[in-house]
């Protein structure tokens, strides 16, 4: 069994024949967060696949905000992880997404922020040769957003 904390979506991928599983974690609850401060301020996780014991045991945990949708995008030689947050992060952060690369060493490291729309419960990521695009879902309204990302 793999931990969560209201788990709402799973993410596999490889890297290097390495397998990962992310996964979005939307509330801070119970034993873990007795005060109910920032319920909706967790960490979601990524495994890696142990090839001796064919376990997944963990690899890195994220600070998220009511995490609901990992999406993974490879481009050539690199590695992107998305994330949507269902909640704001505080402090004036009104940027929902996150795309983070991996690093190899340094594992996942955050190096672009997404102002997407609250509400979002779902989205994917897509390549049109060199165009890439994300395309939202929205349970508050009648129509679904698609955004064109450039990364610079």
């Amino acid at each position: 069994m793999l931990a969560t904390n209201g788990a709402t979506d799973w993410e596999h991928f490889t890297i290097n024949d390495d397998h990962y599983l992310a996964v979005a974690n939307a509330f801070s609850f119970g034993r873990h967060n007795p005060g109910g401060v920032d319920s909706y301020r967790t960490n979601s996780t990524i495994y890696i696949l142990d090839k001796r014991t064919f376990n997944f045991v963990q690899y890195q945990t994220l600070v998220t905000n009511s995490a609901v949708d990992w999406e993974y995008l490879n481009i050539g030689d690199e590695h992107y992880l998305f994330v949507t947050n269902a909640q704001y992060g505080g402090l004036g952060d009104r940027l929902m997404s996150n795309v983070y690369r991996w690093q190899g060493l340094d594992k996942f490291v955050l190096v672009h922020k997404l102002m997407t729309p609250p509400n979002t419960t779902d989205f994917e990521v897509f390549r049109d040769k060199s165009d890439i695009f994300l395309v939202l879902a929205r349970a508050d309204k009648h129509q679904s957003e698609v955004m064109k990302v450039k990364f610079v």
